[in-house]
């Protein structure tokens, strides 16, 4: 659960599942409009290929919409309607430690981004099973959370 202070409200967005939500959607009935298509093959060569072009088109789109604009985010939210908030993380290769970003701004979109960039020690955050210790995380995750408020006020 995220930060419970009284203070301000904090709602959960889901635009980035949503968007891949929908775009998988439409590539899915474009597959399943060109394979169910009445007309037998070879009368209906080019509305096949135009969906086969589609298919691949929305596919490829829906890739660098995970690895570009997603990438490693794991939850946005925002705080009282006002500051947007995504949090990221990356482990990398071989390592004890993985990465954690904030990004913030206000909805008045001449604000910068700003970000807080921590590096997390594993054996803080998870158990010798690997599991997470939701207990720290929960504690680190609503001290970040206070931050950015503190901040933006």
């Amino acid at each position: 659960q995220l930060h419970k202070r009284k203070d301000y409200k904090i709602v959960e967005t889901f635009k980035f599942n949503n968007t891949k939500l929908i775009l998988s959607f439409i590539t899915a009935a474009i597959v399943a409009f060109g394979h169910f298509y009445p007309i037998p093959f070879p009368q209906n060569f080019y509305l096949l290929l135009a969906c086969v072009v589609s298919y691949f088109a929305l596919s490829t789109y829906l890739q660098y919409y995970d690895e570009k604009v997603i990438r490693d985010c794991f939850v946005e939210f925002s705080v009282d309607g006002k500051i947007q908030v995504k949090f990221r993380s990356t482990f990398p290769l071989y390592q004890d430690k993985y990465l954690f970003e904030a990004e913030y701004t206000t909805k008045n979109t001449q604000n910068p981004v700003k970000k807080i960039n921590h590096e997390l020690f594993c054996g803080n955050y998870f158990n010798e099973e690997g599991k997470p210790d939701f207990r720290a995380l929960d504690t680190f995750l609503n001290n970040t959370i206070k931050t950015i408020v503190d901040n933006q006020i």
